[in-house]
């Protein structure tokens, strides 16, 4: 993966190429979360699920 940070462009590792919009913000998710975070689950999505849960949703 590249990230192209004057040109605000991303580009993964199967060669596809985001824009991205604003500046963003800072999260961290766990590995395990990772897949989630991937299906479209945006990180505050997946703390919130994890917390419900009473654990971890895997």
């Amino acid at each position: 993966m590249k990230v192209y940070i004057d040109k605000q462009v991303i580009e993964t590792a199967s060669g596809s190429f985001y824009k991205a919009i604003g500046k963003g913000q800072e999260a961290i998710v766990e590995f395990e979360d990772f897949e989630l975070l991937r299906n479209g689950f945006s990180p505050k999505q997946i703390w919130q699920m994890n917390r419900n849960s009473g654990g971890k949703l895997h």
